[in-house]
């Protein structure tokens, strides 16, 4: 019995291995973008539906049955989401970008706008 637990605790622990490397290549990508300096041909929808999963998936878990492994996996690969989303957010090709007077908008503004369609949203 007691190596039954020792088998667990060995999938448990490649399982958040797992999920680290799910989210270093969130990790990978924010590196590129910053690099590039210019967040032209990048989807902002994509992100933002990948951290929403996760987010839900956290959710399910700690209302129906909390498994701590699976909690950290999420945890971890969230992280490295919110990083490249905030990446996005600094690097986005906002319409007055290089202006003498650009003000980049705020936080809130930018997240109603990535998750607005093409047709209603405005552009920043």
């Amino acid at each position: 019995m007691n190596e039954l637990f020792k088998i667990i605790d060995f999938w448990s622990l490649g399982l958040i291995y797992i999920r680290f490397l799910d989210g270093w290549k969130y990790r990978i990508e924010a590196r590129a973008l910053r690099r590039a300096g210019l967040a032209r041909g990048r989807s902002r929808k994509f992100i933002n539906y990948a951290w929403l999963a996760d987010a839900y998936t956290i959710a399910y878990i700690l209302k129906h049955k909390i498994d701590w492994y699976l909690i950290a996996c999420f945890v971890v690969a969230l992280i490295f989401m919110t990083e490249y989303w905030y990446t996005l957010y600094l690097n986005y090709p906002y319409r007055m970008r290089g202006c003498p007077n650009f003000k980049r908008p705020g936080i809130w503004t930018y997240f109603i706008n990535s998750i607005l369609p093409n047709k209603l949203r405005r552009r920043l």
